[in-house]
């Protein structure tokens, strides 16, 4: 049973860490996105957007994924 316990706070404290860098990051794009546009810097615009736009693709295909697997 204890290391129930300890998977658990493990697994929680986890969660909560891959929560905080997903705020960050997000925080981080936009205030680069803010950066840029008021710099007028088209280029850094359209390079942060298709980045943002990989990874929610990324995200979501590998969701699409582990649920065609029978994994989630």
């Amino acid at each position: 049973m204890d290391d129930l316990i300890l998977a658990g706070a493990v697994s929680v404290i986890a969660v909560c860490t891959a929560a905080l860098i997903v705020v960050i990051a997000a925080v981080f794009a936009l205030r680069e996105l803010f950066r840029a546009a008021a710099a007028g810097a088209s280029g850094e615009i359209i390079i942060i957007l298709v980045t943002c736009t990989l990874l929610i693709s990324a995200y979501i295909g590998t969701g699409l994924w582990l649920q065609k697997c029978g994994r989630i």
